[in-house]
């Protein structure tokens, strides 16, 4: 197998691993003639309000060409982060964001999490209004998750929504611990207060890897009104942890997601577009698994690279770049083979 010229030397034999194993599992998994019903979801991750936090003009623009990118490429859903702090002073942007999506009658799936002071990621740094100044105690965070999960679902009605996303990343974010019973408490009250207000609306959870997020999977498991369970995958490391979910989701009759996905971002040159092989191979080998473990729907999470691989270092710069991209239309090979995985699932 040859490796592309662009690929620098220090990433060349992870490159060459990295494919093989991807043409493995997309060959060996083609061959078994798959259920092509699977994932009966495919959504994208909406990021315009995480790279433009504060309102303005620009933000708006964004927001609306960022939703048009994403019902283009034929997704059936599109998947939506209510961060409190950012939805304070971003509520009419999101209000912007749902109609758009409700217009195109899409499936609207939304989910909660608490954001960091400062996030970084693949040498981007954002800095956010933080919705705890101190480390809360379990009581103060329930609160006021309660209060939120009541606005959102009275607001919007969300077809899925997920009171609980990645609970380490929430812990870690807060600098709280929170044990095992309290975030089934959590879960499951929250999910109550979903139930009370719109029916309708399923609703899930979704864990990491982390073994104390596993811990939690037989809890939430437990709960009656929980309708999916999800992992969020960025490393073929997961599998294994997903199949074991597969199993323990069927026997408790839930829905089981591939709540996140994408292929590894903890490599350096994540924004590098030689790496748009290795991120579209992923996201077949996704979907073949999806079938395999009768996975319902597949949540794609770094969609930017649909519409360009740039250096986001100088963010503001990168949003330019991004703006002007979707305005012209621009189309990366891995939004362009997404959309030739989603057609092809589409064929009966």
């Amino acid at each position: 197998m040859q490796v592309p010229d662009d690929v620098p030397k220090s990433e060349r034999m992870w490159y060459l691993n990295s494919m093989r194993w991807l043409n493995f599992v997309i060959e060996e998994l083609s061959l078994l003639n798959l259920e092509r019903i699977y994932p009966k979801i495919f959504s994208g991750q909406l990021l315009s309000i995480e790279f433009l936090p504060h309102p303005s003009e620009e933000g708006y623009e964004l927001d609306r060409l960022y939703v048009g990118c994403l019902l283009k490429a034929g997704l059936d859903a599109i998947d939506i982060y209510l961060w409190p702090s950012l939805y304070e002073v971003n509520r009419h942007r999101y209000d912007k964001i749902v109609n758009q999506i409700r217009n195109e009658d899409k499936k609207l799936i939304m989910g909660y999490q608490v954001l960091p002071k400062r996030y970084k990621a693949a040498g981007l740094c954002v800095y956010f209004d933080t919705l705890f100044k101190k480390p809360p105690t379990f009581e103060e965070f329930l609160k006021i998750e309660k209060a939120f999960t009541e606005e959102y679902i009275s607001r919007y009605k969300p077809d899925y929504y997920l009171p609980v996303v990645e609970p380490i990343t929430n812990e870690l974010r807060v600098g709280s611990i929170f044990s095992p019973l309290e975030w089934k408490r959590l879960l499951n009250e929250c999910c109550s207060i979903i139930k009370d207000i719109n029916p309708e609306t399923k609703v899930g959870a979704a864990l990491t890897s982390a073994p104390s997020d596993q811990l939690l999977i037989d809890a939430f498991l437990d709960i009656k009104d929980l309708d999916f369970i999800g992992l969020n995958i960025y490393s073929h490391d997961a599998l294994g942890i997903l199949y074991s979910l597969a199993r323990k989701a069927r026997e408790k009759d839930k829905s089981l997601w591939i709540s996140e996905t994408w292929f590894t971002n903890a490599r350096p040159h994540f924004y590098e577009y030689w790496r748009a092989d290795l991120d579209s191979k992923w996201l077949r080998a996704m979907t073949y698994i999806c079938r395999l473990c009768r996975i319902e729907c597949l949540n794609v999470w770094w969609t930017m690279h649909f519409i360009l691989y740039e250096n986001w270092s100088n963010k503001d710069e990168y949003v330019k770049k991004m703006i002007k991209a979707l305005k012209e239309g621009e189309e990366t090979k891995t939004l362009i083979e997404f959309k030739k995985i989603i057609k092809e699932a589409r064929v009966n």
